[in-house]
């Protein structure tokens, strides 16, 4: 299912099955989302979390402990897509 919300004239359209972003309006109706083109590329949003890119010195430091980049890449994996609502 499909929810929009509307403020100060932007809009935004979020799929409650993953909640996945499907488009974002501003005032001039302006589209910033991907168009989800089966063509292409179906989906318009991708959890690119925790990391993007490349990382100062090769880790990542949260709450003081450092994480490399490769203890990272071994616990990255698809996320299951299931209803937000």
């Amino acid at each position: 299912m499909l929810i929009t919300l509307h403020s100060n004239g932007y809009e935004v359209a979020v799929n409650t099955m993953g909640a996945e972003l499907k488009s974002f309006k501003d005032p001039s109706r302006k589209e910033y989302v991907w168009n989800s083109d089966p063509a292409f590329w179906m989906r318009s949003s991708p959890l690119l979390f925790p990391t993007i890119g490349n990382l100062r010195n090769g880790e990542r430091r949260e709450s003081g402990s450092a994480e490399t980049e490769r203890q990272i890449q071994s616990r990255r994996g698809s996320v299951k897509i299931q209803n937000s609502r």
